[in-house]
């Protein structure tokens, strides 16, 4: 992603380095699992058709704060 396309994707504010790498490597792909994957639709992020938040490595769903970590 450039600098531009981050900063009007809906994180939070600040992509961790473990979050960067996953975005950058899935979310950003056409073939993304739309059902169970993580994909971006028009600047953010969703899990099948829930909306989710990324600050910093870890992701929010439904209002539940996961941790990041490599693999996650």
């Amino acid at each position: 992603m450039k600098a531009a396309e981050e900063e009007n994707l809906d994180t939070g504010g600040f992509i961790g380095p473990v979050a960067e790498q996953y975005l950058r490597q899935f979310a950003s792909r056409q073939e993304v699992d739309k059902t169970f994957g993580l994909y971006d639709k028009d600047g953010k992020f969703y899990i099948g058709n829930t909306p989710v938040k990324i600050v910093g490595d870890n992701i929010i769903v439904q209002g539940k704060e996961y941790k990041g970590s490599t693999g996650f």
